[in-house]
């Protein structure tokens, strides 16, 4: 038999014995609001900034485009275009210095 003992200040924490070993739990604090800057729209996800950009989430404008990834590379000054199906690099475009945020 496993006995914890708490003191005052742990009082919120339980404590529960499985199998032996001794895992503490801890209630999770509601999570903050996101405020983002004006123009932008709201976080409707505050556990999950990117919730409402996922491929099912997208305007039927460009639901069908080509799925690619776009990386910067400052040290050449291009961004690479990767396919997202076969991982193949497609194409390498000569941009301005210090490409970023693509």
């Amino acid at each position: 038999m496993i006995r914890v003992r708490l003191v005052p200040a742990l009082a919120a924490l339980a404590c529960v014995a499985v199998s032996g070993a001794v895992v503490a739990q801890t209630a999770s604090p509601a999570p903050a609001e996101i405020v983002t800057v004006p123009g932008m729209p709201p976080v409707i996800d505050p556990t999950n900034l990117y919730s409402e950009i996922g491929p099912d989430r997208l305007s039927p404008a460009v639901r069908n485009d080509l799925a690619r990834v776009y990386v910067p590379n400052r040290r050449s000054n291009t961004v690479t275009v990767i396919d997202q199906n076969t991982l193949a690099v497609v194409d390498t475009i000569k941009v301005g210095r210090n490409p970023q945020h693509v």
